[in-house]
């Protein structure tokens, strides 16, 4: 049987937590004589009756584990912003992607083998009843990963009549890391970011939307030139403006804000002044000829789509 991330994860933890090969190999083989019955996955917990081979005894076996924090859910919300795992998380799936903690804020959604524990009415720990469960999980994770959300008790975050309000309480602590002297909250760019691709649709304007300027002047006293590698002060201030225009183009007509990042590199040269041509080719991957071709077919396109 083929095995998928989660199956996969399961199964490691699981192995190294029995750790003994007799008992996980009778396991298997009470699971193949069809020794698990009433196999339930729930939130830090996998249960089921199990039988052993020649034996007509029934033992009620658990497998568990710990559930998910809303603190690391949280994380796990903040974590990754270009990624689009939070959607595939509410629509019930689990992309193979979160196995990795470097994408998750380092929160393991994959079990330990130290976070688990065994227990069963044999009255032995690890034994064969919970090895054949720990297989019967795994084959059903095999076919059905996204299960593996039940017994992390990620399922419970996003599913049932208190979702809506948990997700507020943890979008809220996403995007509101800390607060000023004066009671002002700060959001950063980043977090902004990931709480935008959270949105299937536009944020709603007022029915007397205020006016956006085309252009975003720089108050008096300019700020100061920022020190080298960083950018001049001028080519800040078309950074300004171009993201005020992608603001106020998704505000008013709800223009998706990403794109490939190769067509958002060419559309920021074509707008930051004595942008490094020869340095921007490279890194895209194209010769020089070729940038400059596409620069003018973006500064042809703004010209046409400008009133």
């Amino acid at each position: 049987m083929t095995h998928n991330a989660w199956a996969n994860a399961w199964e490691t933890a699981v192995r190294t937590a029995v750790s003994d090969e007799t008992t996980l190999l009778a396991g298997h083989n009470d699971l193949a004589a069809g020794g698990i019955t009433h196999l339930a996955l729930t939130p830090g917990k996998a249960t089921a009756m199990a039988t052993a081979r020649h034996s007509s005894e029934e033992a009620h076996t658990v497998i568990t584990l710990p559930v998910l924090t809303d603190d690391q859910m949280a994380t796990v919300y903040a974590s990754s912003a270009h990624c689009r795992h939070h959607r595939e998380l509410r629509a019930g799936g689990l992309p193979d992607c979160l196995a990795d903690p470097a994408h998750t804020g380092n929160v393991p959604v994959a079990p330990a083998a130290a976070e688990i524990a065994f227990a069963c009415t044999c009255g032995t720990s690890p034994c064969r009843h919970a090895a054949a469960l720990a297989h019967a999980v795994t084959h059903r994770l095999s076919t059905h990963p996204a299960e593996f959300a039940i017994i992390r008790g990620l399922s419970a975050h996003l599913t049932g009549p208190e979702a809506s309000a948990r997700l507020t309480r943890l979008i809220t602590g996403m995007t509101n890391p800390y607060v000023a002297s004066g009671g002002k909250a700060h959001v950063t760019a980043h977090q902004a970011w990931g709480w935008y691709q959270e949105c299937a649709e536009p944020p709603p304007t007022p029915d007397e939307a205020p006016g956006f300027p085309d252009n975003i002047a720089p108050t008096a006293p300019a700020w100061p030139s920022p020190p080298p590698p960083a950018p001049r002060a001028d080519q800040l201030h078309a950074l300004l403006n171009d993201a005020a225009a992608q603001a106020r183009s998704h505000l008013l007509a709800g223009t998706a804000l990403q794109c490939a990042w190769d067509d958002d590199a060419v559309r920021l040269t074509s707008a930051v002044p004595r942008a490094r041509i020869p340095e921007i080719a490279e890194r895209l991957g194209i010769d020089i000829a070729q940038l400059r071709e596409r620069l003018s077919s973006q500064v042809a396109s703004e010209n046409t789509a400008s009133p």
